[in-house]
């Protein structure tokens, strides 16, 4: 077993299911175990988000000065990290998405409503707090906007509760079917979403890749996709019997999503730094 102590975080982490027992010298209060799916607290099954959000943070922090708390997941998902960010929310001016696509999924009631977030931070449930897409994102303008739409039936999002970095990185068409001809006709299936998450990051870390900003610019979008686009549609059609959407097509498809996004973008560094 892992075991880490500190004033601020007083932590065990054992083996799955261990549970009901205090460690000598650590406050009850302050005491959890952490399995895959839930948290036991004195031999006692309890909340995790709750018990987490509520009595660690909160109470083991109080009187230190933290401006910043990430929250990250160790459990290959479902552990609950949207739960405890709406939770951390209350207490916070910003909360920042700062890495993955749309393949992700936030749940959270509210009001016995039910909410499912992918791409929108769930700091958007609170009205003080600004929700920040971050540029470690890839994002799918058209399933962001969608999922704003479902959003805004629940509560307001406008461009001064809701932020996405202008150097976001952008999933195009030819991502997506990238992606879903490599998991259907490639030797070795890794499970992908078909989304074209995986796509996108090659080539944002290739820096050839589109960004948010990119989308409000008509002739400069078109340039940037001539510049990748033979290589892709070369690949598409030749190689996987697919077609591809034309580099007009497709950059006719982006602006118009651009100008739905540009209430959204901003400047992320800026906003991070201030």
């Amino acid at each position: 077993q892992l075991e880490i102590r500190s004033i601020a975080y007083p932590i065990i982490f054992p083996p799955r299911r261990c549970a009901g027992f205090t460690p000598e010298g650590c406050h009850p209060l302050r005491f959890f175990v952490y399995t895959a799916d839930i948290f036991y607290h004195s031999g006692r099954v309890i909340s995790p988000s709750l018990y987490w959000a509520d009595t660690h943070i909160h109470s083991s922090l109080k009187g230190q000065e933290m401006k910043t708390l990430a929250i990250i997941g160790a459990q290959w998902g479902d552990e609950g990290k949207g739960k405890i960010t709406d939770m951390l929310a209350k207490k916070s001016d910003l909360v920042v998405r700062f890495q993955g696509g749309n393949n992700a999924g936030h749940t959270i009631w509210v009001n016995g409503t039910k909410i499912v977030l992918h791409l929108v931070p769930s700091g958007i449930l609170h009205p003080h707090c600004l929700s920040l897409v971050g540029h470690g994102v890839v994002l799918e303008p058209e399933a962001f906007m969608k999922e704003i739409a479902e959003v805004r039936k629940h509560i307001p999002v406008t461009g001064k509760n809701l932020m996405v970095s202008e150097n976001t990185a952008v999933i195009t068409s030819w991502h997506k079917l990238i992606d879903g001809a490599r998991e259907k006709q490639g030797a070795v299936k890794i499970g992908t979403t078909g989304k074209g998450i995986g796509p996108a990051y090659e080539d944002k870390i290739a820096r050839r890749g589109l960004r948010v900003r990119d989308l409000l610019d008509r002739d400069g979008l078109f340039k940037r996709l001539q510049q990748t686009a033979d290589e892709k549609i070369f690949l598409l059609e030749k190689k996987y019997g697919v077609e591809a959407p034309t580099v007009e097509h497709e950059a006719a498809r982006l602006f118009e999503l651009g100008q739905q996004l540009k209430e959204f973008v901003g400047d992320g560094y800026t906003t991070l730094q201030n």
